[in-house]
C-alpha cells in the first residue's frame, strides 16, 4: 500500500508540473516521429487540456496529422482507439480526485469539465463499475 501511495503522489507531482509548464509548442513540434514518440506526446496534451477538450480532432490538430491517422496510431500503439485513450485519461484522472482529495463529487465534476454532476457520476460509474461514493469509500477502506 505505502508503494503506491508513494506512485500516486509522484505522479501527481509530474501532472501538475505538465498543467502548470506552457510547452505545447515543444510538443506539437516534437522530432520524434514514431508512433510511440507521437503517442507519448499525444497522451502528455490530453493529461494537459482533457479537463477542457476530449475532442479527438483537437488533439489531431495540436499534432498536425488527421483525427484517422491519431486513432491508427492510438490503435497501434495501446490497441485502443484515441477517444478511447482520452477517456481512459479522464477516468484516470477523476478516480485520482476522487481518492485523494477531499472535494466533493460535484467540485470534482465542475474541475474536471462535466457541466452536469449526474453525467460526471453515470461516467465514473460505467467505466470504473461504482458510482464516485462508493470509490472514493472502498479507497479510504483499502487504505486503513
Amino acid at each position: 500500500v505505502a508503494s503506491l501511495l508513494v506512485h500516486h503522489f509522484i505522479e501527481s507531482l509530474l501532472l501538475q508540473g505538465i498543467w502548470d509548464i506552457d510547452f505545447d509548442q515543444e510538443l506539437t513540434s516534437g522530432k520524434d516521429s514514431t508512433f510511440q514518440g507521437m503517442a507519448n506526446r499525444f497522451s502528455i496534451l490530453v493529461h494537459k487540456h482533457c479537463k477542457k477538450n476530449c475532442n479527438v480532432k483537437f488533439y489531431a490538430d495540436k499534432l498536425n496529422i488527421t483525427p484517422r491517422k491519431l486513432t491508427m496510431l492510438c490503435t497501434e500503439v495501446w490497441n485502443k482507439t484515441a477517444k478511447n485513450a482520452i477517456i481512459d485519461i479522464v477516468v484516470k484522472e477523476s478516480l485520482r480526485y476522487i481518492e485523494h482529495t477531499d472535494l466533493s463529487i460535484s467540485q470534482i465534476s465542475y474541475e474536471m469539465g462535466f457541466s452536469d454532476e449526474s453525467n460526471f457520476r453515470h461516467f465514473i460509474k460505467k467505466h470504473s463499475g461504482s458510482n464516485p461514493i462508493q470509490y472514493r469509500e472502498k479507497m479510504r477502506r483499502a487504505i486503513q
